[in-house]
């Protein structure tokens, strides 16, 4: 079937568009931009001009004289500049996203003819979470609508009579204008009521999606085209949206501060363990140098029981006290501190014998500290015990046997075979 002027002029000016919505449905989508560049289009319009002029036997310049080229001009200056930052950002994109950005690109049919605005459009709303992305992209599909539009618009004014030889058109000048004029106001309502239709089509579709915040991505041209009721859901929207904002920024700002605290716990415990190191040290050499600042600081209400240890002391009574829960004895001092214990427990047995009676606890830290007491030590401690044991048997009380016995069970910890009375003391029952 022959085309008439004006549909041979909108198929070979629509020759990039097509090419470009193939590409595009297909999730080529660098290819596709690649097909709506400022040049391309600029060359098939060209290619249309020449194609029309060599049909109806006029110079090309005659043909262009027909067109709205300043309109052209300015509808093509927007096309290179959204085009332009729309290619660069797909390949910023793709050297992250690489294939799956491409995945996700890919467009299912629906049914219609694939248009390069639409396709542009909905490729867009697939890419919503990349907004230096999808901006772009919405821009660029409302300049190539508009293109096309343009471009049917001609086909139609084309063929209503601007093909004919000039002859002609000077004397249908008059009627044409006045027709031409009429056709323009009639287009123009049509564009407009269009526009506004697929403007609170692009809301509605913006608006069906589950999160508030994705409605600033709507452009501002759009938004103005809202109706009454779209408004004020958008009003709704926005409010949600942060409100949503508002409670992730106090999450995050929760969890920043619980990272804080664990680093402050984990800087004090580390300052712990470095500190109780140097009282293991410290304890491993007896001596009367004081300790350090550091020390004293942690040590706090094992000040006076820590100070004695330091020099190989304890106080009398500090062998009845509970001594499960010193200071550092948790960390990598712990068998420091039992074995200074045990060794000063040991040395000062006379001492705190006939008063005081050890401990459960003090007796766990002697056990675990005994390779610290030496054989000496060791043998000094029987004599002393074993006079307290007999001195118990003799009193025929359960009171003296049982603390008797408590002060066996040290040289028991100590790995020391108990003698005559303290097997004796050992053997009696416990009431």
């Amino acid at each position: 079937m022959t085309r008439t002027v004006g549909e041979q002029f909108y198929h070979v000016a629509m020759g990039p568009l097509a090419m470009a919505a193939n590409c595009l449905r297909r999730g080529d989508v660098r290819q596709g931009l690649t097909e709506l560049s400022g040049d391309s289009l600029v060359g098939s319009v060209q290619r249309a001009i020449d194609a029309i002029a060599e049909t109806v036997g006029l110079p090309t310049h005659e043909v262009e004289r027909l067109l709205p080229t300043e309109e052209m001009d300015d509808l093509l200056e927007g096309v290179a500049t959204t085009q332009s930052t729309s290619a660069a950002q797909w390949d910023l994109h793709m050297a992250h996203a690489g294939g799956l950005l491409e995945a996700i690109a890919k467009l299912t049919s629906d049914g219609r003819a694939p248009e390069a605005g639409m396709c542009l459009m909905r490729i867009a709303t697939k890419m919503k979470l990349e907004k230096g992305l999808a901006s772009p992209l919405r821009e660029l599909a409302g300049h190539i609508e508009r293109w096309q539009e343009l471009l049917e618009r001609l086909r139609r004014e084309l063929d209503e009579g601007k093909e004919l030889k000039e002859a002609r058109q000077r004397r249908r000048v008059v009627r044409v204008g006045i027709a031409g004029l009429t056709g323009v106001a009639v287009l123009a309502v049509a564009a407009l009521v269009t526009t506004v239709w697929k403007a609170r089509r692009q809301i509605d579709d913006v608006l069906a999606l589950p999160s508030p915040c994705e409605v600033e991505l709507l452009l501002a041209a759009d938004l103005s085209m809202a109706s009454a009721e779209q408004k004020s859901t958008l009003v709704a929207k926005h409010a949600a949206c942060s409100g949503t904002r508002e409670l992730a920024r106090i999450a995050e700002e929760k969890i920043q501060e619980d990272k804080a605290r664990q680093l402050r716990e984990a800087e004090a415990k580390r300052t712990r363990e470095a500190t109780c190191i140097e009282l293991g040290v410290r304890l491993s050499k007896p001596s009367t140098e004081a300790l350090s600042p550091k020390l004293k600081e942690i040590l706090a209400k094992d000040m006076t029981f820590m100070t004695a240890l330091a020099r190989g002391k304890i106080d009398n009574a500090d062998v009845s006290r509970d001594v499960s829960n010193l200071t550092c004895l948790d960390g990598q001092a712990g068998d420091a501190i039992a074995g200074a214990f045990a060794a000063a427990l040991a040395q000062a047995g006379e001492s705190w014998l006939p008063e005081h009676t050890p401990s459960p606890s003090a007796l766990t830290l002697v056990k675990r500290g005994k390779a610290s007491v030496s054989r000496i030590a060791r043998a000094n401690l029987i004599p002393p015990i074993e006079k307290v044991a007999l001195d118990a048997l003799l009193t025929g009380k359960s009171e003296p046997v049982r603390a008797a016995r408590k002060k066996c069970d040290v040289l028991t910890m100590l790995d020391v075979t108990p003698h005559l009375y303290c097997q004796a003391v050992l053997r009696q029952p416990v009431n």
